[in-house]
């Protein structure tokens, strides 16, 4: 799982934003943290087991047809772990200011890290209403060429229209989140819950005083 990987990765390239003046970036980045250490995180699988989820008809939606508007998402926050090709990517969704915002997240292979997005999308609430969101500083953006500038937002949509496959899967429960996934597999291979050591001393100090203070015990 990548969550913690790619919220450290966030915070740490925040600090020399910070204090290289580079605020705007900065904070967009505390704010992304911010939102991924809260986030739930689903296994979504790669890109040739969602591309048929993406291709249904109708296709995979944000929003409720008849009231044009969002359909609420299961969780505040989501990260979706996803494979692009032969990439590790992942998509945070998050509710806010009445709309869904999404953020996607690629691993650098070259670089061996995580690396964050110039810019993220919001939808809604109405479904005409969809915008940009800059994560680099606007000068920085518009400073990129007309290629770079499509490429990017061409990158997100392909990607983004995987996420909201995979997000139908998990409204009908067929994508569980990682901890629920983890749980239903160790409960079907027989595995005992777990005795936390809270519940041991509970149990040992119950026996205790049932046997009453033995012999040079010091009573606490």
């Amino acid at each position: 799982m990548y969550r913690m990987e790619i919220a450290r990765a966030v915070f740490y390239d925040s600090l020399p934003l910070a204090r290289q003046g580079q605020l705007f970036t900065a904070n967009s980045l505390k704010y992304l943290y911010s939102r991924l250490v809260k986030a739930r995180t689903y296994v979504c699988g790669d890109e040739k087991n969602l591309l048929p989820l993406r291709l249904k008809d109708p296709p995979p939606t944000l929003f409720l047809k008849e009231e044009k508007a969002l359909k609420p998402l299961p969780e505040r926050d989501m990260l979706l772990e996803f494979t692009a090709g032969d990439k590790n990517a992942a998509g945070l969704f998050s509710t806010a200011h009445g709309g869904l915002e999404l953020f996607i997240f690629r691993f650098d292979t070259e670089r061996n890290r995580w690396m964050w997005p110039f810019i993220g999308m919001c939808y809604g609430p109405e479904e005409s209403a969809i915008h940009q969101i800059a994560v680099l500083e606007p000068r920085g953006l518009s400073a990129m060429s007309t290629n770079a500038k499509n490429a990017m937002v061409q990158e997100h949509a392909r990607d983004a229209a995987l996420l909201i496959a995979a997000l139908e899967e998990i409204r009908k429960g067929v994508i569980l989140p990682v901890e629920e996934r983890d749980n239903e597999s160790a409960l079907g291979k027989g595995t005992k819950p777990t005795i936390s050591p809270s519940s041991l001393a509970r149990k040992a100090r119950t026996q205790h005083k049932r046997r009453g203070q033995s012999k040079g015990a010091r009573r606490l």
